[in-house]
């Protein structure tokens, strides 16, 4: 995990920057404002205590923030020097959300491009329209609970119930 320590700073940077990207854009509009910012368990062999569960928190928020605030917000810069803001922000979200599912497949396979449909098409695509809807907090939210499923599930398959 030599990748751990950048995690923080990273998670941090992309945050910022991509609110600061949103509040120079009319898509700022779009996105359900911030109530605290302004404008597999087969693989989870550690969780091996109840408290583990609440790790959740870390990709919940990391993931939400620099996949959805900082990527989103990037890619729609970028697109929108060549599209309206509304191409834009569909072509933002579509390369975003499968790309990041793709992240999460971990290799180049027809299993893993199956996987990168569906975990894009019902996952990823989905969290960012709450996002978009509901806000920041709505997203890390639900990340959070489907997460922390995980690696409550995780838990029972590694030690048993208590």
């Amino acid at each position: 995990m030599p990748w751990a320590g950048l995690q923080l700073p990273l998670t941090a940077a992309g945050l910022l920057a991509g609110w600061g990207l949103l509040r120079h854009t009319e898509l700022a509009k779009t996105v359900a404002s911030s109530a605290l910012l302004p404008g597999g368990a087969a693989g989870d062999t550690w969780v091996r205590a109840p408290w583990q569960v609440l790790a959740a928190a870390q990709p919940a928020i990391a993931e939400e923030a620099w996949a959805r605030v900082f990527l989103i917000a990037l890619l729609y810069v970028l697109l929108r020097r060549a599209a309206s803001s509304r191409a834009a922000l569909v072509g933002a979200i579509i390369i975003a959300g499968y790309w990041f599912a793709w992240l999460h497949a971990y290799e180049l396979t027809i299993s893993a491009l199956i996987t990168t449909v569906a975990a894009g098409t019902l996952f990823s695509l989905p969290l960012t329209f709450l996002w978009l809807r509901r806000g920041l907090e709505a997203a890390i939210a639900f990340h959070f609970v489907i997460d922390g499923a995980r690696f409550a599930f995780a838990y029972l398959a590694n030690v048993g119930p208590v």
